[in-house]
């Protein structure tokens, strides 16, 4: 199981996540959690130097630390562009407990990469991955409510 989280994670969340799916869920599956952040610190950034010093393809990454990456989803997706690319800052990916499960780096990189694309709301590809907007989505509309989100068509025919 692959949970992407929107912050740092600690011992404690890590470990009720465990208890939960060992104890409540009785499932015995390893898992992944893989941090995405917005990077906005202008330090964290790469250019390509074949092209204008610009920021590189769609979907390149690079390893910044230990199971951290950069990962450039802009609108540059060949090598050169006929049209002019949205300098979009990468997110920062941090990767925890993949080592431990079995899981790929690469494949979970590439997986926050795919889920980028997938945004219903417009046909531009977005920075962050549509697992944490579509969360955020969903904490912004609960936030309106002060108990359980209403049971109601609109609730449940969104697609989040």
């Amino acid at each position: 199981m692959v949970i992407h989280y929107y912050k740092p994670n600690n011992k404690r969340e890590k470990d009720r996540i465990q208890f939960l799916l060992d104890k409540e869920l009785n499932l015995n599956i390893p898992f992944a959690i893989v941090e995405i952040n917005d990077s906005t610190n202008q330090t964290d950034m790469c250019f390509d130097f074949d092209y204008n010093l610009g920021m590189p393809e769609s979907g390149v990454y690079i390893r910044t630390g230990y199971n951290e990456y950069l990962l450039f989803n802009n609108t540059r997706y060949q090598q050169k562009p006929l049209r002019q690319v949205e300098e979009v800052l990468p997110i920062k990916v941090k990767i925890h407990f993949a080592d431990s499960s079995g899981f790929s780096h690469r494949e979970l990189i590439s997986q926050v990469y795919e889920f980028s694309r997938l945004y219903w709301k417009g046909l531009k590809q977005r920075s962050q991955p549509v697992t944490t907007i579509y969360a955020k989505l969903i904490a912004d509309y609960s936030a309106h409510f002060s108990e359980n989100l209403p049971d109601n068509k609109t609730v449940n025919n969104t697609p989040w």
